[in-house]
Order: C-alpha cells, then structure tokens, then sequence
C-alpha cells in the first residue's frame, strides 16, 4: 500500500472522529462549583407568647395488676412469655382441671335424672287429675261416694307437692352444676385487660393457691406522664381542657396531649406538685420508666425569637437551621424552648428578627451551597392578607 493512500485513510478516521471529540472536551469541563439548592424560606420574627416551663417527669403505665390465681391447682399450661401482648380475657394459664372435669360430668348427669324424676311426677300429677274429674261425675250420677271423691282430691295436692319438690330439687342441681362450670373457668387464668406481660411468677408445672400471682402486666394502649411541677404554677395547670406539650427523651419526639389530673399533695421538702398527663400509645412505643420533659404554661407573656417548625433539623449536635447569608446557605446553632402553632421559640447568639431560613429544600443542603428562592413564605402571608376595608365618609353639604 502507497504512502499516500495510506495517509488519506488516516485523514477520513480523524474527519470521523472529531466531533467526538468536540462532545468528550465539553463534557470534561469543569462545572465552576455546586448548583444553586431549590429552597422556600421563611423569616425569623420576634412574637409575643405566653412563656412556657420546662418540667421534667417519667412515663407510668395507668394500670398495673398482679393477675392471680381464683382456684388451687397445678399449672398444666403456661401460655405466656415476658413481653407477650394479650388481649383482654385471652388464657393466660390454665390449671389442671380434670378433677374437676370429673365434677362437673357427674352435676350434669345429676341435673339430668332430677329432671326425669319432675316428668314422672309431672305425669302422676296429671293421672290424679283425670281421676278426680271421673269420679266428680261419677258422684253427679250417683255412682261414686264423697269419700272416693275426697281421697282423689288429696292425691292430686300430694302430687302436686311431690313435683314442686322435684322441680325444687332440679334447681338445687342446677345451681350445683352453675357452681362447678365456674369452678372449671376459674382453672383458666385469663387477662383482665388489654396489655403486655412483664413478669411471670410462676412456671408449668408449680402448684398455685387462690389468690397466688401468676403474671405481671401492664396496660400500654394509653401511658401517663408524672411531671413535677412548681407549686406556684399549678394553677395554671387546672385549666378546663388543657393540652400541653411533652417531649419524650427516648424517642426524641414532642406530641400534644391532655392534662388529666392533678394529685392533691404537694411534697414538702421541693414544694412540688404532680400533674398527670395522658398519652395515647398505638404502636406501644411508649415505656414506664422513659423519662420526658413537659412545657406547663406559667402566665403572663414574653417576647420570644420564633422560626418555622420546618426550619429546625436536628443531628447529634442538637438543633440547627439554614439562613440565608448573602445568596448562600449558612449554619446557626439554635436552642429550642417550645412550639406555638407551627412556629418554634428559640434561643440564638446569631439569628435575628427579619434573617430568611430555608424551610424546604434544607434536608440536603451544605453550608455554602447557593440559593436560589422558589417563594418567601413571609411575603406570600402579607400578600393574602386582607386588605383593610375602606371607609366611606358621607359627603358633606355646602348649601344653606
């Protein structure tokens, strides 16, 4: 192959190959730095609310019960374990009943034989009857004495007698058998509520008296918070229907929840008081024991530092938000103290009143990174705000 036809090949595969490498070249370029975050943001603003205390307290299940024996035996079945959830009237336990099983066939049997014994009499009863009426004609015709007469009718009340007593004896079995069914139910240890087992106290196999305590359990559905209150501020406390705000330290959440009492003694030496609040558990995620932290109102009112509940994210440092810092996002530590509404009171050594905090798109965002604002949530509010309504004055007459 020539010199020359070796080039024009080489000449047709760079003409191929160029745009290629045009495309690889754009491609390669650097980006000039991270693209600009996608956020909303909302202002930090300075509210007058009413200033809330930080209580502490501990979660306690609302009912607590050693479930005990209600007959004498040995436990033949142990049905369940620590931590099991029981629906109320689910066995716990079961005793050994065949002595009593015994019982109550032969109860049973007994009601049944009483009962034919009514129908023979019941039958007897009858057959008086129909005699005395024969023998009542009989004595219109002349042809049976006052006497055959009188002796029917005593055999009829005795018969009637004889079956009021076996009908008597009936119920008496009855009764007896009622008692040995009871008996056998009671040879099953069944939940008197709804809740989770946190001890056993007895294992298959040991022998229980009525009255000895088979599990321990608790009722989980709702827990109550104790928290300790200054006895200044109870009183506030003793408002119709007031809900309050806990947080619970394990779980790191905050939720609503009513005030349900408050324990009439106060302790002496802290000057305390005790309000008692009610939370529901659903999911059982809620333990006796964990501690948690309730905000009582106190009176009065303050003014507070408030940003969006949105604007708050949370890492193993504590509470921190994004603001906008000149078109790029930058970081200020903020302590927080209590929710009103969807605003959060806070403390902060940078924020001030009027500073914009990213409130959507802040999950991904850096410190640096710039901003480029979809909506001021601030302005949005002052824009639906109503307009005051004019007033019209009427107009005035100049004439005489």
């Amino acid at each position: 192959m020539s010199l020359r036809s070796i080039g024009m090949k080489m000449v047709r595969r760079l003409a191929l190959a160029a745009p290629l490498l045009a495309c690889g070249g754009a491609l390669a370029q650097p980006s000039g730095g991270p693209p600009p975050a996608m956020v909303r943001v909302d202002d930090v603003r300075m509210e007058s609310l009413e200033p809330l205390r930080e209580t502490t307290g501990d979660l306690r299940a609302p009912r607590r019960s050693f479930v005990a024996a209600e007959a004498t035996g040995r436990i033949a079945e142990m049905l369940v374990q620590e931590g099991d959830f029981i629906e109320a009237g689910e066995p716990l336990a079961v005793l050994d009943s065949r002595l009593v099983r015994l019982d109550v066939a032969r109860a049973e049997a007994e009601v049944r034989r009483r009962e034919g014994v009514v129908e023979e009499r019941r039958f007897r009863l009858e057959k008086g009857e129909r005699d005395l009426k024969r023998l009542i004609d009989l004595q219109a015709r002349a042809s049976a004495s006052q006497n055959e007469v009188d002796d029917a009718r005593t055999n009829v009340g005795e018969q009637r007698a004889r079956l009021q007593q076996a009908e008597a004896e009936v119920e008496v079995a009855k009764a007896e058998l009622s008692q040995l069914r009871q008996r056998l139910d009671d040879m099953t240890v069944a939940a008197p509520f709804s809740g989770s087992v946190v001890a056993k106290r007895v294992d298959l196999g040991e022998w229980v008296s009525d009255g000895d305590p088979v599990v321990e359990m608790l009722a989980l559905e709702n827990v109550d918070v104790w928290l300790s209150v200054p006895q200044a501020h109870l009183r506030f406390a003793s408002r119709p229907d007031l809900v309050i705000q806990i947080r619970i330290d394990a779980t790191g959440e905050t939720v609503e929840a009513p005030v349900i009492g408050i324990l009439p003694s106060i302790d002496p030496m802290s000057r305390m008081g005790t309000v008692r609040v009610r939370l529901e558990n659903p999911d059982l995620l809620y333990k006796p024991g964990m501690s948690a932290i309730g905000f009582m109102p106190t009176g009065g009112r303050e003014d507070f530092l408030t940003v969006h509940k949105d604007a708050v994210l949370r890492d193993d440092g504590g509470s921190y938000v994004y603001f906008n810092n000149e078109g790029v996002a930058a970081v200020a530590r903020v302590n927080t103290r209590f929710a009103s509404g969807d605003r959060i009171a806070i403390r902060s050594a940078i924020l001030q009143p009027g500073m914009k905090l990213v409130v959507e798109g802040n999950e991904r965002l850096f410190p640096g990174q710039p901003l480029e604002i979809l909506e001021d949530l601030s302005e949005t509010r002052e824009a639906m705000r109503p307009a005051p309504a004019s007033v019209t004055h009427p107009s005035l007459s100049l004439e005489r």
